[in-house]
């Protein structure tokens, strides 16, 4: 698809011209349509060979046609009112596929638009509830903790590394906190029960779990529960709880 906006540096240049006063539109022709792109309108402007792209709703909102005069100041108003319209169809694009925390969604946007454009756009998303980061910090917790059985560290880290922030980690977080060494166990008996019969996948073990963002007494406290849950096949298991990890 025809990369339409911004304008070119000649466009601009030509339209913006400090002894050019007035625009007077020659034509204006509606574009093909693509499947997720919205309706553009073609804008060509008597003596000026480059012509200006809008969106159909914001040719619409300056009540454009055929014929009409344009002070050459208000070309500026409507590239950038232009600008913002496109802007916030991206970001709701985006956030039809998943949910985006402000930084996420703020880095994405300015990529391509200017600061001014995705601060207008974030106002709006916020304002609106499409953005909240408390909503996707508990979302995201409850995936990482729950499912893929992060301790509170790793989780931090990675809630962080989203841009979210660190009061809303620690409101998000806390209540995860009095079950950590639970959900360690749960690692334990679903992915490392094998590890517990020798020193070195003990060792394994524990490495495991502190890469998974677990603490020294989490580990420690899960690795108990899961042995005394197998009382005779380890009976001797208090020797592994002091092996280095």
């Amino acid at each position: 698809m025809t990369n339409l906006l911004p304008p070119s540096k000649a466009m601009q240049d030509e339209i913006f011209n400090p002894d050019r006063r007035t625009l007077v539109i020659s034509s204006m022709e509606a574009m093909p349509q693509g499947k997720t792109s919205r309706q553009t309108v073609k804008i060509c402007f008597e003596g000026y060979e480059l012509p200006l792209y809008l969106s159909a709703e914001v040719a619409a909102n300056y009540h454009l046609g055929k014929g009409m005069s344009v002070p050459a100041a208000a070309a500026d108003e409507m590239i950038f009112e232009n600008e913002k319209s496109k802007a916030m169809q991206r970001a709701l694009y985006l956030l039809d596929g998943r949910d985006y925390s402000y930084v996420e969604m703020y880095t994405k946007l300015s990529a391509s638009y200017a600061d001014e454009i995705c601060a207008f756009v974030m106002d709006k998303l916020t304002s609106g509830g499409q953005i909240n980061d408390s909503r996707y910090a508990s979302a995201l917790a409850e995936s990482l903790c729950l499912k893929k059985g992060y301790g509170e560290y790793r989780a931090r880290l990675e809630l962080k590394r989203r841009g979210i922030p660190d009061e809303v980690i620690d409101d998000t977080l806390s209540e995860y906190r009095d079950n950590t060494s639970e959900r360690a166990a749960a690692v334990i008996r679903r992915k490392y029960r094998s590890c517990l019969g020798d020193e070195k996948g003990m060792r394994r073990l524990k490495a495991a779990l502190a890469r998974l963002g677990y603490s020294y007494s989490d580990i420690k406290n899960a690795i108990r529960a899961v042995l005394d849950e197998m009382p005779q096949e380890f009976s001797d298991a208090d020797e592994y709880d002091d092996y280095e990890y």
